[in-house]
């Protein structure tokens, strides 16, 4: 079977430079990093909005195990938040900043 793809579309950065190609690649890294970074922020404020919720969930659940569940998902939300904020400095300096 004869390869029908042309020359050009088999060699998609031939006729570019090499500085080209290491700015395109550099971009494509920092806004997976920035979108990284808003997911990860987005997570953190979820988790914050949770050490709110869940307290007002345990005073209204009806059974043990409910209350005893949701002690045990604050206790791993308060967990992870600590680790969000030692991994993560900007986190940390956004939330004084918002508390201020």
């Amino acid at each position: 079977m004869k390869n029908n793809i042309p020359q050009k579309l088999s060699k998609p950065y031939s006729n570019q430079s090499n500085k080209t190609i290491l700015f395109n690649k550099t971009k494509e890294n920092w806004d997976e990093k920035e979108l990284l970074m808003n997911e990860l922020k987005e997570v953190y404020w979820h988790e914050k909005e949770l050490l709110i919720a869940i307290p007002m969930l345990i005073s209204n659940a009806t059974t043990f195990e409910l209350v005893e569940m949701l002690t045990i998902h604050i206790i791993y939300t308060r967990n992870h938040i600590e680790k969000l904020e030692k991994r993560i400095p900007s986190i940390i300096k956004l939330n004084q900043s918002i508390i201020k």
